[in-house]
C-alpha cells in the first residue's frame, strides 16, 4: 500500500503500511522518469510516511520503500508514478460594473501558492496588468474604454513554478440604457417627463427636445438621482419628441427611444342650461383641468353669432344668466381660459 500523493507544485508525500513489528526502519527510494532508483531517505521504526520536496513541476516520480533490521531487508512495496501538481485557477468570471470597470473573480485550487498574474487582451496579445497576492481571488480593472471588448487570463505563481491560466469569456464594459421615457401634458404650456434609471454610477441625464420636425437640442441637464423633469413654457398645440441619455465625466450612454406629445388644454363638459324662471337661465359645467384662470361664456340667441356675456375666475364652474327674454330660444358655449391660452368650447 505505498501510495504517492501530490500536496504542491515541488512535494509528493508518501504512506505505506508496515506489516512487521521489529525492523529498525525503512529505506525509500525515488526514481524520475526512467531513471534508476536511487536512495532518498531513511526513517526509523513505526515512521510510515514521508514527504519528499524539492521536486520538478511536471517530472514522473516513482518510490519504493522497504524494511530493514540490522541484518536483512524486505522487499520492497513501489508506488504508481506520480507527478508533482499544480492546478490552474478555475472558474473566470469577468462582469462589467460600469462603463469603465470589470469585476474579476476566480476559483483558487491549492493552498500554497505565492499569489496569481493577471493578464488582458484587448483583442491582440496578452499583457500582465497586476500581480495579486495569495489568498486573493478577485480583483477589480478601472479605468477601461467603453465599448472595448476585453478578454482576461489568470495564473498562481510560487517563488519556482507557475501553474496553467484560466481565460475569460470576452467582456464588454457597459452603460446600461435609461427606458421606459414617458412624456405626459399637464397644463397648456407643460410636460412631464419620467424614466427609468439602469444604472447606478451615472453622474446626471441630458434632456433633448425637439419641436415638429426640427432638430434634437438639449434643453436640461440634471443630477444623478433624478429620473423626471417638467418641461414648461411650451407652446399650446406643438408637437414635441424628447430623449435622455446618462453620462459620467467620461462617457455617455445610448439615447432613450424617443417620446412624443402635445401639450394639453382639456374642454369643460357637460354643459347645462337650465330655466330656472321667465327670464332667468341657469348654466353648469364640468371642469377637467386643474390650472385655469377662469372661464368665459358665450351665448346667442336664435341664429345670432356668439358674444361673450360673462367671465368667471377659476374654481366656478356655473353662471345664472338673467335678464333674458321669456320665449327666446339661448344658445351657449365655455371655454377655460390661461393667460397665454383657451381651451375648445363646450356648447349646450
Amino acid at each position: 500500500n505505498l501510495t504517492a500523493t501530490p500536496i504542491d507544485d515541488q512535494s509528493i508525500h508518501l504512506t505505506w503500511t508496515h506489516n512487521c513489528d521489529f525492523e529498525e526502519g525503512y529505506r525509500i527510494e525515488r526514481k524520475s522518469g526512467s531513471s534508476s532508483f536511487e536512495q532518498i531517505a531513511e526513517v526509523i521504526e513505526n515512521i510510515f510516511e514521508l514527504t519528499d520536496t524539492g521536486l520538478s513541476l511536471g517530472v514522473t516520480y516513482t518510490y519504493r520503500v522497504k524494511a530493514y533490521t540490522e541484518t536483512n531487508e524486505s522487499g520492497y512495496a513501489t508506488s504508481a508514478q506520480t507527478t508533482t501538481s499544480f492546478p490552474p485557477p478555475t472558474n473566470l468570471t469577468a462582469t462589467p460594473i460600469d462603463d469603465q470597470t470589470i469585476n474579476l473573480t476566480w476559483t483558487h485550487n491549492c493552498d500554497f501558492e505565492a499569489g496569481y498574474q493577471i493578464e488582458r487582451s484587448e483583442g491582440g496579445s496578452f499583457s500582465q496588468i497586476v500581480e495579486l497576492g495569495a489568498d486573493l481571488f478577485s480583483y477589480t480593472d478601472t479605468g477601461l474604454s467603453l465599448g472595448v471588448t476585453y478578454t482576461y487570463r489568470v495564473k498562481a505563481f510560487t517563488e519556482t513554478n507557475e501553474s496553467g491560466f484560466v481565460t475569460s469569456t470576452p467582456t464588454t464594459t457597459s452603460f446600461p440604457v435609461p427606458t421606459n421615457l414617458t412624456a405626459t401634458p399637464i397644463d397648456d404650456q407643460s410636460i412631464h417627463l419620467t424614466w427609468t434609471h439602469n444604472c447606478d454610477f451615472e453622474e446626471g441625464y441630458r434632456i433633448e427636445r425637439k419641436s415638429g420636425s426640427s432638430s434634437f437640442e438639449q434643453i436640461a441637464e440634471v443630477i444623478d438621482n433624478i429620473f423626471e423633469l417638467t418641461d414648461t413654457g411650451l407652446n399650446f398645440g406643438a408637437e414635441y419628441t424628447y430623449r435622455v441619455k446618462a453620462f459620467t465625466e467620461t462617457n455617455e450612454s445610448a439615447f432613450t427611444s424617443s417620446v412624443s406629445t402635445t401639450t394639453s388644454f382639456p374642454t369643460p363638459t357637460s354643459l347645462t342650461a337650465t330655466p330656472i324662471d321667465d327670464q332667468t337661465i341657469h348654466l353648469t359645467w364640468t371642469h377637467n383641468c386643474d390650472f385655469e384662470e377662469g372661464y368665459r361664456i358665450e351665448r346667442k340667441s336664435g341664429s345670432s353669432s356668439f358674444e361673450q356675456i360673462a367671465e368667471v375666475i377659476d374654481n366656478i364652474f356655473e353662471l345664472t344668466d338673467t335678464g333674458l327674454n321669456f320665449g327666446a330660444e339661448y344658445t351657449y358655449r365655455v371655454k377655460a381660459f390661461t393667460e397665454t391660452n383657451e381651451s375648445g368650447f363646450v356648447t349646450s
